[in-house]
């Protein structure tokens, strides 16, 4: 279908256009993206809204720098996102209507501008997917398929210098893959034509979809059960993952996998929107999902403060001290909602039972652990965990009749034991008994004298006997 131009469209949305780009002007960006919203959604094909729609939004994002808010945010819009995949082979125009409700929220979300550009593809909305292709190339400059895409696009649409620069800043990133050197001599050459089928395409009546479809149908679908042994192999397999996604958007596995991939490859706030997604999705969250997605929330916010942070700005340290709080709160925060979503889960009860003795909160950290040492799989170390708890209130005859009790059900010398009694004997000096406490490590230093400072301790204790 054609792309509509200003006017083309009806004299009210018109208006509405006029107005927002007004709005974006003054910086009332709320009502800006209210008013091209309105625009856009009655006429998907009006190109020059939706650029301004997206103009807004990305501005909007700029002002709010919140890193935490935006991370914790991004499952409030996962419903468009997942509505969109599912939408996109069926009925692209309405994915496109879903996903730009999603990038009205996150306009920096690589997988809503990948559906976005689909979707502009299946509809022939040249303009639209010519944007929304260099957008997610601009965004994921690493992103193999995505660029190889862009190029494809390119070259179809007869830009074939523009192609030429997509495939060389992809060797720079990928230097020495033979296949990316054929293909950009190729295009160099004005050979992609032919050998991609765009040309037979052009012939024969199809369009530019059809011939990215033989060509994605072309590619190896061996990589699916390959071990990932690199990021390169990582990235590919996510390409083919989301490529069957677009035909299986039901499938819980596939995005799940999706969701672990791109964590592997550190992309976590691509990966956290296939966990949201996972949300929307029937069969699609449990306790380990939940968890893995607090884990992925957490190294999100880390790589945002280790990384991105600039240094140089004149509230640094106020930036990395209120983002760091906010991560401490969430972490804590997140789990205790997991426990009381999962009360059975003792595993889960002995981490937020960790968590809050780190945090200096030893009663409720009690609380937790008594529960906790019922389960034969953390009994252990809530036990140990307990024992610090008791130590820390000065409760040593408590914490050593605990450590008592773990030390005579653990019968061989592993390393758990070897936790337990190191405890022991801490606690042990702690309550002036030194000769029980050198006991204890004696134990550990007749196994393994490598042992934290048991060697010293005891060689120590040794040398002061004369």
């Amino acid at each position: 279908m054609a792309e509509k131009q200003v006017n083309e469209i009806p004299g009210p949305l018109r208006a509405n256009y006029e107005k927002g780009l007004q709005a974006i002007q003054r910086d009332n960006l709320e009502y800006a993206l209210e008013l091209l919203w309105t625009v856009v959604e009655k006429e998907p094909t009006f190109f020059q809204g939706r650029q301004a729609l997206r103009r807004a939004a990305a501005t909007k994002a700029g002002k709010n720098k919140s890193m935490f808010k935006k991370v914790m945010n991004s499952a409030g819009g996962s419903a468009y996102l997942a509505k969109a995949q599912i939408e996109l082979k069926s009925n692209p125009l309405a994915a496109l209507n879903e996903v730009e409700k999603y990038l009205m929220g996150d306009p920096g979300s690589v997988s809503a501008h990948r559906i976005a550009g689909d979707a502009a593809l299946a509809c022939e909305l040249t303009e639209t997917a010519r944007f929304s292709l260099q957008i997610v190339n601009k965004l994921a400059p690493k992103d193999r398929e995505a660029a190889e895409k862009l190029a494809v696009f390119h070259v179809a649409q007869g830009e074939v210098e523009k192609a030429e620069a997509v495939y060389d800043a992809l060797i720079r990133h990928y230097p020495g893959d033979p296949a990316l050197s054929m293909k950009a001599k190729n295009v160099s050459a004005s050979k992609t034509m032919t050998q991609g089928g765009y040309e037979n395409a052009s012939r024969e009546g199809g369009t530019f979809r059809d011939a990215l479809k033989n060509k994605d149908e072309a590619d190896s679908l061996e990589q699916e059960h390959r071990l990932v042994k690199d990021s390169e192999t990582a990235a590919r397999l996510i390409a083919e993952y989301e490529r069957r996604l677009e035909s299986e958007p039901e499938n819980v596995k596939l995005v799940r996998e999706l969701a672990d991939l791109c964590a592997l490859t550190e992309d976590y706030y691509r990966s956290l929107e296939y966990y949201n997604m996972l949300e929307t999705m029937s069969g699609g969250i449990d306790s380990l999902t939940e968890k893995a997605r607090a884990d992925v929330t957490v190294k999100r916010l880390n790589q945002y403060i280790e990384h991105e942070l600039d240094p140089n700005a004149e509230d640094y340290e106020e930036q990395k001290s209120d983002l760091v709080r906010q991560r401490d709160e969430f972490i804590i925060g997140d789990c205790r909602q997991r426990v009381d979503k999962y009360p059975t889960d003792m595993n889960l009860r002995y981490e937020y039972g960790k968590l809050l003795f780190d945090a200096g909160k030893i009663g409720d950290a009690i609380k937790e652990l008594q529960k906790a040492q019922v389960n034969q799989h953390v009994r252990f170390a809530s036990m140990l965990l307990l024992a610090k708890c008791f130590s820390h209130r000065k409760m040593n005859d408590m914490a050593a009749r605990k450590l008592k009790e773990a030390i005579d059900e653990k019968p061989e010398m592993d390393s758990v034991k070897k936790g337990l009694v190191y405890e022991y004997g801490n606690v042990l000096e702690e309550m002036g008994q030194m000769e029980e406490a050198i006991e204890q490590y004696k134990q550990i230093y007749e196994v393994d004298i490598d042992y934290q400072d048991v060697a010293k301790r005891v060689d120590d204790y040794y040398d002061s006997q004369g």
